[in-house]
């Protein structure tokens, strides 16, 4: 069993270095940019990896996984998450709402979360994604989070999860605009063109 796990581990850690940095997004709440990294088998078949900021000093990282084929789903999910924020925001205006904590039904395929453990990265199992709407003295906030997540092998491996927060319009598009399928397939072609100048 001890070894099936440092095999995994060190296979985590060695597919953490394949990965390539696509782009960055920053985050009004944290003030602080975080990165995209992808994989790719083919201009067309690619896995993104963003960053999230992690709640756990022992884990420097939380990433999502959204692969190519449910990307759109990935962010209707935020889009739709992002409606309901503003709807929520009205209703909480009118009736003067000053302190909440919500969560939000959010339809939602399953992503795999990853957080780093050291040099390496561990995997968690497939979930939906999690939203919950905040007011602490009248100023509302969008969180996308998840409060506990655990490797699939070992449940001694966990961490006390992440929390994005949407606080603004910039803080969507900021992540949004990033997530254009056209411009990842384009860093692709390029990326391919390059090496292809080494052979």
């Amino acid at each position: 069993m001890k070894k099936l796990l440092f095999f995994f581990i060190l296979i985590s850690g060695f597919a953490f270095g394949q990965r390539l940095q696509y782009s960055e997004y920053f985050n009004s709440y944290e003030n602080k940019n975080y990165k995209i990294f992808l994989t790719y088998r083919s201009p067309e078949k690619y896995t993104i990896y963003i960053s999230l900021p992690s709640r756990d000093i022992m884990s420097d990282w939380v990433y999502v996984e959204v692969g190519s084929k449910n990307l759109d789903s990935f962010k209707k999910s935020i889009l739709d998450a992002k409606i309901k924020f503003d709807e929520w925001n009205i209703i909480s205006d009118k009736a003067e709402i000053k302190q909440v904590s919500n969560k939000m039904n959010i339809a939602s395929q399953k992503y795999v979360y990853s957080f780093t453990y050291g040099d390496n990265l561990i995997l968690t199992p497939a979930r939906k994604l999690s939203f919950r709407y905040t007011i602490n003295e009248k100023e509302s906030n969008l969180e996308l989070y998840e409060d506990l997540l655990v490797n699939l092998s070992n449940t001694y491996m966990r961490t006390r999860g992440f929390s994005l927060v949407f606080k603004n319009e910039s803080d969507f598009d900021n992540l949004l605009s990033k997530l254009n399928s056209i411009a990842i397939t384009e860093f692709i072609n390029t990326d391919i063109k390059n090496k292809n100048l080494l052979n």
